[in-house]
């Protein structure tokens, strides 16, 4: 079973290549503990994050991963179940 996530650049970024230089310093903990918070999450659930890569265009949904209600391009992550 998968489960398909959208993922802001920034948290793209964070999970596909563990780097989160291009996120703003008044924005940088808020993202990467929001986005370590999603993972513990989903990983207690029994599942695990897997970049798919796949550009899935701008919305305005929050983020899948920091949930930042901002709008902008989302790339898709699967939640993949163990």
């Amino acid at each position: 079973m998968s489960v398909t996530l959208g993922m802001c650049p920034d948290c793209a970024s964070i999970l596909a290549n563990g780097d989160s230089t291009g996120i703003p310093d008044d924005q940088h903990e808020t993202v990467t503990t929001a986005l370590a918070d999603t993972e513990t999450r989903w990983h207690r659930d029994g599942y695990h994050i897997a970049y798919d890569g796949e550009d899935m265009g701008f919305s305005w949904n929050k983020c899948d991963g920091c949930h930042r209600p901002l709008g902008g391009d989302r790339i898709k992550f699967v939640a993949l179940k163990r």
